[in-house]
C-alpha cells in the first residue's frame, strides 16, 4: 500500500535546512532513524565548520562529521547496520587512514578503513588483485546483492583512464568484476536477484559491448548488454519505477535507437521513451512513497511544461513537481516519514530561502 501525499497544488510543506550548507551538496542518503547524511562541496553546515560532509537530525539541527575527510567525497551508501560508507579522493579522517573509503559509525562517532590500498609497483600502479586499488572511486551502490565502488585506476600522466567495478567481500575489495574502458561510472544498482546494474558514459565493460548501461549477473559472472544501449549522452542516475522496471536518467536523446529525451525505461526486453522527458539533463531519481518516480536535475521544462529542476512521473506524464528550484537538484533522498530531501545548486525553492538543500513534508 503506497501512502498519498498532499495535493501537489499546495506547497506550504517545503522548509530550508536551517542556514544550508555553503557550497554545493551532491548526494543524500536517509537513515532509518530518520537522520539525513548530506555530502558534497562545502566548508560550512548549518553556521558550523564541516569539510563536505554533515548529518542533519530534524530534532537537533546540523552536526558537522568529525573528525573531517582531507578531501572530497564522491560516493555514499548506507548499510543495514545504520553504518554510513563513504568513497572518493579522501585519505585521512583526523588521524585514521582510510585511503578512498572509509565507515561512519554514528553511534560510536568513528571512522574504520574498508580495505582499499594504494599500492604502487615500479611505477605503475596495480589494480588486479582483491583489495588492492590504485585510484578514488566514482560512485558506490549499496543493495540487497552487497556493497559495490566503481574504481578508477591510474594512466600514464595521472588520469583516470579505467574504471574497475569491484565488490566488498567484508575484508577487502574483490578483483574486478569489469573494467569500464575509457570512461567513467557514474550509477551502481545492486538488486536482490543478484543483478548489478551500472550507468555511465562507457561503450564498454567487462569486455562487452554495452552503450552507457549494462546488467552483471553475480551467479554467472557475466555482463550483459540491455539491447542497443543509450545514447547521444550519458547515464547519471538509475532507479525502479512502481512496476520493477529500470529507468534510467542522464544527458542522452536516444533509447534502444527511438528518441527519448533524457530518461527511459527499460522493461527487460526493450527501451521505451518516459513520456516527452525534460529540455535537460536528469541527475537523480528516486521512487517515492506514493508510487511515483522523482526525478531532480539541470532541466527547467518536463513534458514541454514548465518544471524548474524537480518533476514527477504519475505513470502516465511527467509534471511539475511544486514550484521548483532556482538551481540545479543533483541528490533525492526519502526519509522514512515520507519527507523528501533535495540537495544540489541552489538558493530557492519557490520563494522559500534554502541553501543548498530542503524538505518537502506530506
Amino acid at each position: 500500500m503506497f501512502l498519498l501525499l498532499a495535493p501537489l497544488a499546495a506547497w506550504a510543506g517545503w522548509e530550508p535546512l536551517g542556514a544550508g550548507v555553503q557550497g554545493m551538496v551532491t548526494h543524500l542518503a536517509c537513515s532509518p532513524k530518520g537522520v539525513l547524511y548530506v555530502g558534497g562541496i562545502f566548508f560550512d553546515a548549518g553556521g558550523q565548520s564541516a569539510f563536505g560532509l554533515a548529518s542533519w537530525d530534524p530534532a537537533s539541527g546540523w552536526t558537522p562529521l568529525k573528525p573531517t575527510l582531507d578531501n572530497t567525497l564522491q560516493g555514499m551508501a548506507l548499510r543495514d547496520d545504520g553504518s554510513l560508507v563513504v568513497a572518493g579522493a579522501f585519505w585521512k579522517a583526523g588521524d585514521q587512514d582510510l585511503r578512498l573509503v572509509g565507515r561512519y559509525d554514528p553511534e560510536a562517532r568513528t571512522w574504520t578503513p574498508m580495505g582499499a590500498q594504494n599500492t604502487p609497483m615500479n611505477g605503475t600502479y596495480r589494480a588486479d588483485a582483491p583489495g588492492v586499488v590504485s585510484g578514488p572511486p566514482s560512485a558506490l551502490g549499496e543493495g540487497a546483492s552487497g556493497l559495490f565502488a566503481a574504481f578508477g585506476t591510474m594512466g600514464g600522466e595521472g588520469e583516470n583512464e579505467v574504471f574497475e567495478i569491484r565488490r566488498w567481500t567484508g575484508s577487502g575489495w574483490s578483483v574486478p568484476l569489469g573494467r569500464a574502458e575509457n570512461v567513467w561510472v557514474a550509477a551502481l544498482l545492486p538488486e536482490p536477484e543478484g543483478t548489478l546494474w551500472v550507468g555511465g558514459a562507457f561503450r564498454r565493460v567487462g569486455g562487452t559491448a554495452a552503450a552507457r548501461v549494462a546488467r552483471y549477473d553475480l551467479a554467472s559472472k557475466r555482463w550483459h548488454p540491455l539491447g542497443r544501449g543509450l545514447g547521444g549522452g550519458d547515464v547519471y542516475a538509475l532507479a525502479r519505477d512502481r512496476r520493477g522496471h529500470l529507468v534510467a536518467g542522464g544527458s542522452f536523446t536516444r533509447a534502444g535507437g527511438l528518441p527519448a529525451s533524457r530518461v527511459a525505461r527499460w522493461d527487460g526486453k526493450a527501451w521505451h521513451p518516459l513520456g516527452k522527458g525534460f529540455n535537460g539533463p536528469v541527475q537523480a531519481l528516486a521512487l517515492g512513497p506514493d508510487g511515483a518516480l522523482y526525478a531532480g536535475g539541470d532541466f527547467t521544462k518536463a513534458e514541454g511544461r514548465i518544471a524548474p529542476h524537480l518533476a514527477r512521473w504519475d505513470g502516465a506524464k511527467w509534471e511539475p513537481f511544486g514550484p521548483g528550484t532556482d538551481g540545479s537538484v543533483v541528490a533525492l533522498a526519502w526519509a522514512p516519514d515520507g519527507t523528501l530531501y533535495v540537495g544540489g545548486d541552489f538558493s530557492r525553492v519557490g520563494k522559500v530561502p534554502a541553501a543548498k538543500v530542503a524538505r518537502f513534508v506530506p
